[in-house]
This record gives structure tokens, sequence and C-alpha cells, in this order.
């Protein structure tokens, strides 16, 4: 018998990952120049902080929730629960290979009586 683990491949999906890291990429280079700003005393740009922050955040939470969902997907699609799945095409042969020790060794050495 075999156990099954999700082997972690997400093709279709991965699109959606890189857009996502890239937004969030950009976010994060709006925040490094926004403290730029910051420091040089241009303290206009503060207004613009919690905007930034936001996105951001909406940013990290899109891709978090991407990756849940993928990894969903792909427990899903293996049949997993509970982290394993079980092989029944492997259970299956390996039943019938003991039956079939047993079959011949139930004809093999007669009790005689």
């Amino acid at each position: 018998m075999t156990l099954i683990k999700p082997s972690g491949d997400y093709e279709p999906a991965i699109d959606m990952i890189s857009v996502t890291a890239e937004l969030y990429e950009f976010y994060v280079n709006e925040l490094r120049d926004l403290i730029a700003r910051l420091n040089a005393g241009e303290f206009e740009a503060l207004a613009e902080t919690k905007k930034i922050e936001v996105q951001l955040r909406a940013a990290m939470n899109s891709a978090v929730a991407e990756r849940k969902r993928l990894d969903e997907e792909a427990r899903k699609t293996a049949g997993v629960v509970h982290d394993y799945a079980i092989d029944f095409g492997s259970a299956r042969d390996e039943i019938g290979r003991r039956l079939a020790k047993l079959r011949a060794a139930r004809g093999a050495n007669p009790i005689s009586g």
C-alpha cells in the first residue's frame, strides 16, 4: 500500500502568484520611495502612507490566499485527506497477491487425517 502526498505542482495558477508577487514588489518599492521622501523632509507624503500600507497588505493577503487555494486544490486532485491519501490500486494489488499466496498454500500440503 502506498501513501500519496500532493506533489505541489501548481502550473495552471503560477501566473496568478507571479502577478501578485510583482504587485507586492511594486508596493514595497512605493513604500521605500515614501520613506525616502519623508527622510528628505517632504512631510506632505505622510498622507500617502496609509494608502500604500493598505495596498501592500492587500497584495500580501492575496498572495497568501491564492497559495492556500492552490494547496487545497492540489490535495483534492490527489485525493488527499488529512495530508495523506491511500493508493487503492496498490492496496488492491497487495491484497490480490496475498490471496494468491493463500490459495497456493491451501492445496500444497494436504493434512492426513
